[in-house]
């Protein structure tokens, strides 16, 4: 278990460094507008060009516009007076929560893809589970970089600012680390709208926003996120070709998924164990605190 400093068991006190508190309710709002944000842009830009939908690129950089404008609105409503990089947990914690992180990322995409397809078998729809294939052959190979570093890079960084970052701190303000974590994991699923993908995501929030809370840093969580996208996108370059119509996707080997939660596992316990007893980690949760 962690120490009281990185899960308390009642809300924090009020702290009077500028940092307004934001209800559960706001901080959906906060979403929600992001989201519409994000959909407007992207909307206004297909008017012009009938194949954005189909261009992973610009679609990410039309989410992140989106998600950076309501971060900065977050940051004049919540915290005026805040510095930017303490309001969104920019800080230094111990460098073990670094290379753990994106292992952990890159290992979870085994065990997310295994419950993805146990959904898609109860639920079963062969072109959501294509589309991304079909984009990815559909492109140039300069496409496909800028694909990978979209996917790989701005869209983890873009949402970790909003979601880890602008959501996450100031809630913790009103409530218990455990609630502010689940909620934020509950709005992070809601936002990818496909209702098969929300139970893997909901449980990746969870582990992002644990990261987040145990380092007291956003940085591992960022890197949990690129390390999970990375693995999801190099899976890419294992395909023959774009897959036939109504095609099922292929059944991941159990000893896959197997080894992807085995070292999940490790990962998330060497973590806990780097957060429990190493000063940096205690020094940056306390920053987060305010202690």
């Amino acid at each position: 278990m962690l120490d009281p400093a990185a899960f308390p068991s009642q809300p924090p006190p009020a702290r009077a460094d500028g940092v307004q508190p934001m209800s559960a309710i706001a901080a959906a709002l906060w979403i929600v507008g992001a989201t519409f944000g994000f959909l407007l842009l992207g909307s206004l830009l297909a008017s012009l060009r009938e194949d954005t939908g189909r261009d992973q690129t610009v679609l990410v950089v039309c989410q992140a516009a989106a998600y950076l404008l309501a971060l900065f609105a977050i940051l004049r409503v919540h915290g005026p007076d805040a510095p930017i990089r303490e309001f969104i947990a920019l800080r230094g914690t111990h460098a073990a929560f670094f290379p753990l992180a994106l292992l952990a990322g890159a290992s979870s995409a085994y065990w997310a893809s295994w419950v993805l397809e146990r959904v898609h078998r109860r639920f079963p729809d062969a072109n959501s589970s294509s589309r991304l294939v079909e984009i990815f052959f559909e492109a140039s190979p300069r496409g496909r970089i800028a694909m990978g570093l979209s996917i790989v890079v701005l869209g983890p960084v873009v949402e970790e600012l909003l979601f880890r970052g602008a959501i996450f701190g100031p809630m913790a303000r009103r409530y218990r680390m455990n609630i502010v974590i689940a909620w934020t994991a509950a709005l992070f699923a809601v936002v990818h709208v496909e209702p098969r993908v929300m139970l893997p995501i909901f449980l990746l929030g969870l582990t992002m926003g644990f990261l987040r809370a145990a380092s007291g840093s956003l940085w591992p969580s960022m890197l949990f996120h690129m390390g999970f996208n990375g693995a999801q996108f190099a899976d890419l370059y294992t395909y023959a070709g774009p897959p036939a119509p109504n095609a099922k996707p292929e059944a991941m080997p159990p000893w896959e998924a197997a080894a992807g939660v085995g070292v999940f596992l490790a990962c998330m316990a060497l973590a806990i164990i780097t957060a429990n007893y190493t000063a940096a980690a205690h020094k940056a949760r306390k920053s987060a605190a305010g202690v």
